[in-house]
């Protein structure tokens, strides 16, 4: 099997490898680089989605996890709501 995998410059390759470890050709690609932006004012929110990871960086570096208080938040990664 022949797996093209498109991934951001912080992705690691240990999937790549795994992959490779079960017999897959696996063309392992950094489609885009995660670049830090800054805003002035933190946008009101009931809820907030966070895609990734580097999502949650940024917004912990930016305001910090105390603006999110007793909101919800929901991680892509981990299938869950957190408050």
């Amino acid at each position: 099997m022949r797996v093209l995998r498109l991934r951001s410059d912080k992705a690691g390759g240990e999937l790549a490898t795994a992959l490779r470890q079960m017999g897959a050709v696996v063309e392992d690609c950094i489609l885009y680089r995660n670049e830090r932006l800054t805003y002035d004012v933190l946008p009101a929110f009931d809820t907030v989605f966070f895609a990734s990871g580097s999502a949650v960086e940024a917004f912990d570096a930016l305001w910090g996890r105390a603006h999110c208080g007793a909101k919800r938040s929901w991680r892509s990664d981990s299938r869950r709501w957190t408050f």
